[in-house]
């Protein structure tokens, strides 16, 4: 059993909910699990001061694991009504909703205040990158995870 939310599915709906709502248009989950990998490890991948959740050298292989929790994510959200399912894309994509954008907004913990900051910064950076390029960022990290 785990001992904390970290690294569920639960989290991922959080990061999700911040990162659709910064970005302002529909993403699907790959795009996402791509986005949320570099934003969790910024520093790593060159596009921020520091990691969110510490320094480690495995940063590169977390993007599997996070595009599946980003999925769960997002079909969580879907349900909740945080977020709508744009039928008229391919892959399908999400759009934050009103009641979503209204949780958003509500988040005040020390922790949802630097993932925002940090999101937003990783957006400005590398939001116009298609999901393939985000990948190869996210390939390039040297094994050491700080060096690059």
């Amino acid at each position: 059993m785990r001992a904390t939310s970290l690294d569920t599915s639960f989290e991922a709906e959080l990061r999700g909910l911040i990162m659709l709502f910064l970005l302002g248009d529909a993403a699907d989950a790959d795009y996402l699990g791509a986005l949320d990998t570099i934003t969790v490890n910024a520093h790593t991948f060159g596009v921020g001061a520091e990691n969110l959740n510490g320094t480690h050298r495995l940063a590169s292989g977390e993007l599997h694991t996070r595009t599946v929790l980003m999925t769960q994510a997002l079909q969580h959200l879907a349900i909740q009504g945080f977020v709508t399912l744009q039928p008229d894309r391919s892959p399908a994509a999400f759009t934050i909703t009103a009641e979503g954008e209204s949780v958003v907004n509500h988040f005040r913990s020390r922790y949802a205040g630097q993932l925002f900051d940090t999101a937003l910064e990783t957006i400005e950076r590398v939001g116009d990158l298609s999901t393939s390029e985000l990948a190869q960022i996210i390939r390039s990290a040297t094994p050491e995870g700080e060096t690059r």
